[in-house]
């Protein structure tokens, strides 16, 4: 895996923060990511570290809050300004057959509606395929005051019995 930083400083600190780590039972080991030969060239990015001896059963997104980057689309999110997120969560119940389902949750609904604007049909690296989104319509409220709430409880409750009473005699 290879775990890419905004600087060179940062990648340095994760590497030796990373190296000799103990995930699930195995040692790994980090490293200063060198540049590749060829084609894959144009992918390299200096400020990255490989991470090699991860266990198979550890999910990606795991390893991934363990070296401490983030996302693509969590860098996106966090670019956007004044997007105020309260969480981002993987919904693990939800993965099945190589789909990833990513709950995020704003402060209010046109935050969360500026970041679906932002993401709809858009891919964020050339490779990558483009989101399903789902946002829900913005709640509306209708607050109705309850006639015990105007009346007091007692109140209420007199005019309710003495309704009844007129109406059965």
């Amino acid at each position: 895996m290879i775990a890419t930083y905004p600087s060179m400083d940062i990648a340095h600190q994760k590497q030796k923060l990373l190296n000799g780590k103990i995930v699930s039972g195995h040692r790994i080991k980090a490293q200063i990511n060198c540049p590749p030969l060829g084609a894959a060239l144009r992918y390299y990015n200096p400020n990255s570290v490989k991470i090699m001896g991860i266990p198979m059963d550890i999910p990606v997104f795991d390893i991934s809050d363990m070296a401490g980057t983030l996302s693509d689309l969590q860098q996106h999110l966090f670019s956007l300004p004044s997007i105020r997120i309260t969480s981002f969560d993987r919904d693990i119940d939800k993965d099945f057959e190589g789909t990833v389902t990513i709950k995020v949750r704003f402060e209010n609904w046109e935050d969360a509606n500026t970041a679906h604007a932002s993401l709809e049909g858009k891919h964020l690296q050339s490779d990558h395929p483009t989101f399903r989104l789902h946002l829900p319509p913005p709640l509306l409220a209708q607050i109705v005051p309850s006639t015990s709430r105007i009346y007091g409880e007692g109140k209420a409750k007199e005019r309710a019995r003495q309704m009844i009473e007129d109406e059965v005699t």
